[in-house]
């Protein structure tokens, strides 16, 4: 007989536990206004830079998952190229915080696995990693923010990380200096 996997009970040969962040399932308008340090992998842009989260969207292929909707300043937006506008689809974890009982498990055996959540890496104060990886997208229409997600238009032009803003790391107030 299969073992089953203690939290969400499906049948499995091995059991890798889905770790629940505490704060993944928070409303991601609590983010509007949170400066985060992007950097894109695989551009000819590669220097950090800062963006600001101003909303999400669904992601119009996959139902579970979010676009975050970051505008840039506008000398960023001169360097990279593209749009005031990026969305990025978090799809990964940065370095487990192996300080920590459950983020030295999750680097030491890689058998759990948890939503990549921007909720969590900004909001959770006892957040296990360190940063998020994923896809980051340009809308080929400057309008195409305001459209339903079914015909929201856009182009995959990186891999890049994001990464909390020091100053409000896990802080719910978002009325901050500007980037260092």
């Amino acid at each position: 007989m299969p073992s089953r996997c203690p939290q969400c009970h499906k049948d499995s040969k091995f059991i890798i536990p889905h770790v629940h962040l505490p704060m993944e399932d928070a409303s991601p308008e609590k983010l509007n206004g949170f400066k985060v340090m992007m950097q894109l992998e695989e551009h000819p842009f590669n220097r950090k830079f800062w963006a600001t989260i101003t909303g999400h969207k669904p992601h119009p292929q996959y139902d579970t998952s979010r676009l975050y909707i970051l505008l840039l300043d506008s000398e960023t937006v001169k360097a990279i190229g593209e749009r005031e506008y990026l969305l990025f689809h978090p799809q990964g974890v940065i370095h487990y915080d192996k300080d920590k009982l459950l983020g030295s498990l999750m680097k030491k055996y890689r058998t759990f696995e948890c939503r990549p959540s921007m909720e969590d890496l900004l909001l959770n104060p006892d957040c296990l990693f360190s940063g998020l990886l994923g896809r980051v997208y340009a809308p080929k229409d400057p309008l195409a923010l305001n459209l339903e997600p079914a015909v929201l238009d856009i182009s995959l032009i990186a891999y890049g990380n994001v990464f909390p803003h020091t100053d409000q790391h896990h802080s719910l107030s978002f009325a901050h200096g500007s980037a260092s």
